[in-house]
């Protein structure tokens, strides 16, 4: 990637101001940036941190001092250099002494990396993640007994309890729906379910929910779908990544994975030669064949 669409690109996340709801912004970014860019960007985000690194190293070997943070703040000061843009880059890595003295005055936040999009990051912009997540929970809490209030013996903490069972059982009943409005819920209550519930997997349902839903449907599904739940398998020969790139770009699948008749969906991704992981097993996909030809 080239200089001026890699800075473009920094000037576009406006760090710091993006710091405070990073996965927001990585979501953002994703939905109107194509995968190629966002591996690009993320590659050369690391060249630059590497540059930043190597200079730091040489200066503290000349001048005998070091940077006063632990590796993780090592890490974040750098990160935060290139987030703040081409001059102030530039200027660090001419003069190493602005890192340092940044570091020693803690003018860096954590971490501009965070909004920067990798690969596996598709899989929170797809609606069938929170779908399965919430049906995996509503049976674990009906049928596994996950949240049992019966071992509560203060009355008033184990009504609160039951109280907040059932409102986790309504909110997986919901999402496993796709229904992802969660009318009521916001931060703080969901806090409060964490609290009353002793545990945070519903909580953090609701809270991922409400930090993507507006991506769920914006810009190119297809895309994102496919990347989140195929992957090329070692065993598997007959996958073409060209070809698989190039239906994306078309934008060829977006009727597919939009419809509701799963076995078409199906048997489309074996005769394009897609291959299954995760969740949806050659198994799987099989028998959906299997129906959809009787």
């Amino acid at each position: 990637m080239n200089d001026k669409t890699f800075w473009a690109l920094v000037k576009e996340q406006n760090w710091p101001a993006t710091a405070k709801n990073t996965d927001y912004e990585k979501a953002r970014f994703f939905t109107n940036h194509t995968v190629e860019v966002c591996g690009e960007y993320r590659k050369t985000i690391r060249e630059k941190y590497l540059n930043l690194h190597d200079a730091m190293v040489s200066w503290e070997r000349n001048s005998h001092r070091h940077v006063p943070c632990g590796d993780d703040g090592y890490s974040d000061l750098l990160n935060h250099i290139i987030g703040l843009g081409q001059k102030i880059y530039e200027a660090s890595l001419k003069n190493p002494t602005l890192i340092f003295n940044r570091a020693e005055k803690g003018m860096y936040v954590e971490s501009f990396y965070y909004v920067v999009p990798g690969e596996y990051d598709l899989v929170d912009l797809n609606p069938q993640k929170y779908v399965d997540w919430a049906a995996k929970t509503y049976y674990e809490i009906v049928h596994g007994k996950k949240m049992d209030t019966g071992k509560i013996r203060n009355p008033y903490k184990r009504l609160k309890n039951q109280y907040a069972v059932d409102q986790a059982i309504q909110v997986c009943t919901e999402v496993a729906a796709g229904n992802f409005e969660l009318k009521g819920w916001n931060v703080e209550s969901a806090h409060r379910l964490a609290n009353n519930l002793g545990q945070w997997t519903v909580p953090n349902l609701i809270l991922d929910v409400m930090t993507y839903r507006e991506f769920f449907t914006k810009n190119d599904i297809a895309a994102i779908t496919f990347h989140a739940f195929f992957r090329e398998s070692p065993t598997a020969k007959r996958f073409d990544r060209e070809k698989a790139v190039k239906m994306l770009n078309e934008k060829l699948l977006h009727k597919l994975l939009a419809s509701e008749n799963r076995d078409i969906v199906a048997k489309k991704i074996v005769e394009e030669g897609f291959v299954p992981y995760a969740k949806r097993s050659w198994e799987e996909l099989q028998k959906l064949l299997d129906k959809q030809s009787k």
